[in-house]
């Protein structure tokens, strides 16, 4: 066999950035290293600093088995691709996008650069700079700090409900500039699975306000058949915004800087309960809210006017896309520290005194 052609259990996937990274990040199992461009004047605009074309490409090389009774067009490592760029995605809070395969199951394949110019980017989560919040130099030899956490992985329960909310933030990301709208449910969804998470078991005075233990009680005490009624009336209490609202808000109690949040009538904890608000507003009516939300601030810096009463209520309250997606991806970052795998003293709760 010429040892020249692509091996079977190696594959080679295209990733980018409109970040710039430097360094590599090499395992017994896996590389990321950055490509160098073959400058002759035809992508001119590419590594010239922060520009709406202006792209870091970067290949992914990993081994697995292959499966040789199985046709090699047939296998698909696709998913590996996503899955780095999720994970490289939360860690940095930065964009990336899977550009598809180089090399994969002993053939050769051609990935897709034909992409769209990103406008806008001097966003946080496109920017050259690292992010503010528990932010990690632009260089891949960071990654040492979570190289089990990409590969072979993490095989913990809560493993899978990191992988289901970090896709929704990196899909959010790459929907920012094609529908804002979008880009903001994708963020509140993260968080919503989060919540749901079995690490957070609350109690019921956590999950039921005063008036619903109140309401609650009265059945219990003064119905036939009370117990049942109350237990018939809890099933149907999921309680998901107050519980997404208390797990958030935990999950930042830690290294997040929230001073901002809690600036004028209104506390972290209602800006959290107003974003689920908006989500569920324009899941029910539709109403675009994409252009109040698009500001370079956390929260909205005046009153909205979009005619509609409830709607700028919402808006004024919730944070902006800027602001819940700094809320995300630092949430994103405590879980996994928490409760998947250690790897930032930042994160880590305060020892007990």
């Amino acid at each position: 066999m010429c040892e020249l052609k692509p091996k079977k259990n190696v594959q080679k996937i295209l990733l980018s950035s409109p970040a710039h990274f430097t360094s590599t990040f090499e395992t017994d199992h896996i590389l990321l290293h950055p490509i160098i461009h073959d400058d002759l004047g035809k992508i001119k605009y590419i590594d010239r600093g922060p520009n709406p074309f202006n792209r870091f490409f970067f290949i992914l090389v990993f081994k697995n088995p292959g499966d040789e009774h199985k046709n090699p067009a047939l296998q698909n490592y696709y998913f590996m691709g996503d899955y780095i760029c999720q994970i490289l995605g939360f860690f940095f809070g930065k964009r990336f996008d899977n550009l598809g395969a180089y090399e994969m199951a002993g053939i050769y394949k051609v990935p897709n650069i034909d992409f769209a110019p990103i406008y806008e980017c001097d966003r946080i989560f496109n920017n050259w700079e690292p992010r503010k919040d528990c932010g990690y130099d632009l260089t891949f030899d960071v990654l040492t700090r979570i190289d089990n956490l990409i590969f072979p992985g993490v095989s913990k329960e809560a493993m899978k409900y990191l992988l289901a909310a970090s896709r929704q933030y990196w899909r959010s990301l790459q929907l920012f500039e094609i529908d804002p709208e979008l880009a903001f449910l994708n963020l509140v969804s993260c968080g919503e699975i989060l919540s749901n998470a079995p690490e957070f078991k609350l109690s019921e005075e956590e999950l039921y306000s005063i008036d619903d233990r109140s309401m609650f009680l009265d059945i219990k005490e003064n119905l036939e058949k009370g117990k049942k009624y109350e237990r018939s009336i809890k099933s149907r209490f999921f309680q998901v915004k107050r519980k997404y609202a208390i797990v958030l808000e935990y999950l930042l109690s830690i290294g997040f800087k929230s001073r901002d949040y809690n600036k004028g009538s209104y506390n972290l904890n209602q800006r959290i309960k107003a974003s689920y608000d908006l989500r569920s507003h324009y899941t029910h009516n539709g109403v675009p809210f994409g252009e109040h939300i698009v500001w370079r601030y956390d929260l909205l810096m005046g009153k909205p006017n979009s005619g509609i009463k409830e709607l700028d209520k919402y808006l004024f309250k919730s944070p902006t896309y800027q602001g819940l997606e700094r809320i995300m991806r630092f949430a994103l970052l405590r879980f996994c520290n928490q409760f998947v795998l250690r790897f930032d003293e930042r994160l880590d709760d305060p020892s007990p005194t």
